[in-house]
């Protein structure tokens, strides 16, 4: 049995799943592949210009009406029709209007984790000798990530990134922070908690700056001696000054 078939518009039917021939622009149906529900969204097809549409088979819970017993007679579209499809284009267009800003937002969203990136790896460079600059740039930016957040849930998302090579203590911290603060949001936290959750997450993996660059970047598997000494990277932090100001702000 085929999958699917060319068949003319008259033998359409409510369940037949169909692929329209025409541009996505051309008609006012939010996809060009869809289900048909009701006989008004046949009568609309029939009104789009075209003789014949694919209907896949497989997906369609009737078949479509034989050729022989079709009528071709077009018929010209009434009110109702005329209503639905104007119901149809003005729903469309707005969906495109949705979908435009989404994408605008999310463009906007992800030069905010490029910043964001930029300033995970100036407060890092700064933790040995400046570790008080470091804290007061981290909560600059948990600050900036909580606004995002508490604006909209679904974009923030975004601001996750995968890692570049030499650069995945920074995103690796970043998406932490942000889950983090997430996590504590749906929690119903309040702002100052899910800032102090996001701060400490954003510096949850500091101990590996202590871990040589040669252990952490092995291509090959690490030796039980190695792995054992990665393992201690959250004491490690405990030993950094940054982790000593933390403690004294923030420990209970």
């Amino acid at each position: 049995m085929k999958k699917s078939c060319k068949v003319s518009v008259h033998q359409l039917q409510v369940g037949n799943f169909v692929r329209l021939p025409v541009a996505w622009k051309d008609h006012p149906f939010l996809f060009s592949s869809f289900h048909i529900k009701q006989a008004a969204q046949i009568e609309l097809i029939k009104n789009l210009g075209i003789e014949h549409v694919i209907v896949d088979l497989e997906r369609s819970d009737v078949t479509p009406i034989d050729a022989d017993a079709v009528n071709p007679i077009k018929l010209p579209p009434s009110a109702e029709i005329n209503v639905l499809k104007n119901d149809m284009d003005q729903y469309k267009a707005e969906q495109i209007e949705v979908q435009k800003k989404l994408r605008r937002d999310i463009h906007k969203t992800e030069q905010n984790f490029t910043r964001s990136v930029a300033m995970m790896r100036s407060l890092i460079s700064k933790l040995r000798n400046r570790p008080l600059n470091a804290v007061d740039d981290a909560k600059d930016l948990v600050h900036t990530i909580v606004e995002q957040l508490l604006n909209s849930d679904n974009l923030v998302l975004h601001l996750m990134s995968d890692a570049k090579q030499d650069e995945s203590i920074y995103y690796h911290s970043l998406n932490v922070a942000i889950l983090s603060m997430l996590i504590a949001k749906e929690l119903e936290w309040d702002r100052s908690e899910i800032e102090t959750v996001g701060l400490s997450a954003l510096f949850h993996d500091v101990g590996k700056l202590k871990i040589p660059p040669q252990i952490l970047k092995k291509s090959t598997p690490w030796s039980a001696p190695e792995l054992n000494f990665i393992k201690q990277h959250p004491l490690l932090f405990w030993s950094n000054p940054i982790g000593h100001l933390i403690l004294r702000q923030y420990g209970q």
